[in-house]
């Protein structure tokens, strides 16, 4: 299955990508909203804490100085900030949540932002693994559900660490784990397998997708 028949078999669906390595984690997801922009589609990162913004603009940074293809589709994307203040990295900030302790009243706020600005867009949401060590996991449910009652009909993914594919699993319709192959050499690899931990779809089932690496993304 190529990334353009995954996009396309995912619409409508929720999706997490796991992965332990951010850098892996924003290949892929370069290599999912290339599909989209290709197809006209509008995609919108909401990026939760100034942390997360700042690590996201370093890795673009890294893998263009790699020679990575990284898309001038980053410099412009649109951006929904969460956090203390209304400024982004990259990209173009669009909305502004301010941060506060009730993690379910930003998650109503981002889905109002989300469901009458961008209603037909593709989410990526980047910061998730955040949430997750500073709320109790109940509130972090309680704050999906508030988000996603809100964007029913939307294709969203969320990026987040491999800890808690047990909850994602339970949350979401598809989950997509990255992970790193090891090197054993002298030199550091960036090489990743692509597979499918979990899925109601009947056509996307757990099977290996992808490896990335120095040639870009290569079916398995």
């Amino acid at each position: 299955m190529d990334i353009a028949e995954l996009v396309n078999a995912l619409r409508g669906y929720s999706v997490a990508i796991l992965s332990d390595d951010a850098y892996g984690a924003v290949l892929f997801v370069n290599h999912i909203t290339s599909v989209m922009c290709g197809n006209s589609e509008d995609v919108v990162f909401v990026v939760y804490r100034e942390s997360t913004c700042r690590k996201l603009y370093r890795i673009m940074l890294s893998l263009r100085e790699e020679n990575r293809c990284i898309d001038k589709f980053f410099e412009s994307v649109k951006v929904v900030k969460v956090g203390k203040t209304p400024e982004t990295c990259f990209g173009e900030l669009v909305a502004f949540v301010e941060d506060n302790e009730n993690i379910v009243d930003v998650a109503a706020e981002i889905g109002r932002i989300l469901r009458n600005k961008f209603p037909e867009s593709t989410i990526v949401f980047f910061g998730f693994n955040l949430g997750i060590q500073i709320y109790e996991v109940s509130n972090i449910v309680r704050a999906l559900e508030e988000l996603f009652s809100r964007i029913r009909n939307t294709t969203y993914f969320v990026v987040s660490s491999r800890e808690v594919t047990d909850l994602m699993a339970n949350v979401f319709d598809v989950v997509v784990c990255i992970s790193k192959i090891e090197s054993f050499g002298m030199r550091p690899n960036n090489i990743y397998n692509v597979y499918i931990e979990h899925s109601i779809i009947s056509r996307i089932q757990q099977m290996p997708l992808y490896r990335i690496d120095e040639m870009g993304l290569v079916e398995l």
